[in-house]
């Protein structure tokens, strides 16, 4: 368990991240800090069952979504695998809720999450939040909310949000894409191993591939997809690379990263089932599909192996 949080971390956090504020009205969302809540969502809802609105403008949507279940496309990993998905039970007043799927043993484990918002054909964030779920020990059980416990990010903290915010920032994702489009992504101070710091800033930028494969073991295809995208980032300072490869209608099918200090980290899509909507229920075409009940499944390169992933891009 230590190896596979010690690969989580890398995975998902180009940096250690220091969080600031964590009110409920301060840009993340604290779901969990009443132990009494039954559901994550009670801090978000009133005696009646009304949702609450939040200075920020945050209100849940109830939905009655189905929950898909996607199905790997291989069986063989050497790698950690998790699940993620856009939350079936609510949407919210402006978008919906990306998260993680069932990471440990209680249902609810959000293992952290994000709500996300299409503006303009840009996949902006407002919300943010994380819950470890109950904490058990024999017969009694204790809600635990991770950002009351720690000042910075820990190793299996937040890893939804961490897979697009920290990969990708504010990515464009509109289809047809727009290969003009740039941007960037928050400045970041990081330690430069001997006392200091450097400011990281990534710069990000797309290219259009068209068909593109998913290739396992450089033998058998899991897929071969149309009007693939290349979203690259690039650091100022340090040595911090992105690469990530996104399908319309599916998502992130592959990516590759390089931390500010050289540490590498790789992630393959193994499965996927959902549909992608706007919030009036019209359907849509672009890189980041949204509805509830979307569930996708990645496999990570191991830590120590990043360089021999068994999936690539062809």
């Amino acid at each position: 368990m230590i190896s596979n949080c010690r690969r989580v971390l890398l995975l998902f956090s180009a940096v250690i991240l220091t969080l600031t504020a964590c009110g409920k009205d301060s840009g993340v969302v604290t779901p969990g800090d009443e132990l009494g809540a039954d559901h994550w969502w009670d801090n978000y809802i009133d005696s009646t069952g009304t949702p609450i609105t939040l200075s920020s403008g945050f209100r849940l949507v109830p939905l009655s979504a189905v929950q898909q279940t996607a199905k790997p496309t291989t069986t063989n990993a050497v790698g950690i695998v998790l699940s993620f998905v856009i939350e079936p039970r609510y949407s919210t007043n402006r978008g919906y809720l990306f998260r993680g799927n069932d990471q440990g043993t209680n249902s609810e484990d959000l293992a952290g999450a994000v709500e996300f918002i299409k503006d303009s054909g840009w996949l902006s964030h407002r919300e943010t939040f994380d819950w470890e779920g109950e904490r058990r020990s024999g017969s009694s059980a204790t809600r635990i909310n991770r950002f009351t416990q720690f000042p910075i990010r820990s190793p299996f903290n937040g890893v939804a949000t961490d897979l697009m915010l920290t990969l990708l920032a504010r990515p464009y994702v509109a289809f047809p894409t727009d290969t003009t489009k740039h941007w960037f992504g928050p400045p970041v101070h990081v330690s430069n191993g001997s006392g200091g710091e450097i400011l990281e800033i990534i710069s990000y930028g797309i290219e259009y591939l068209g068909s593109k494969s998913l290739v396992e073991n450089k033998t058998t295809k899991l897929g071969t997809f149309e009007d693939v995208i290349h979203i690259y980032g690039r650091a100022n300072a340090g040595e911090a690379v992105v690469d990530a490869y996104l399908v319309p209608n599916i998502g992130i099918i592959y990516y590759h990263l390089v931390t500010a200090f050289g540490q590498k980290a790789a992630g393959a899509l193994i499965g996927y089932a959902g549909a992608n909507y706007d919030l009036d229920g019209n359907p849509l075409k672009d890189y980041f599909p949204m509805n509830g009940g979307n569930n996708w499944i990645y496999e990570f390169a191991p830590d120590n192996s990043v360089d021999d992933f068994r999936f690539t891009i062809e």
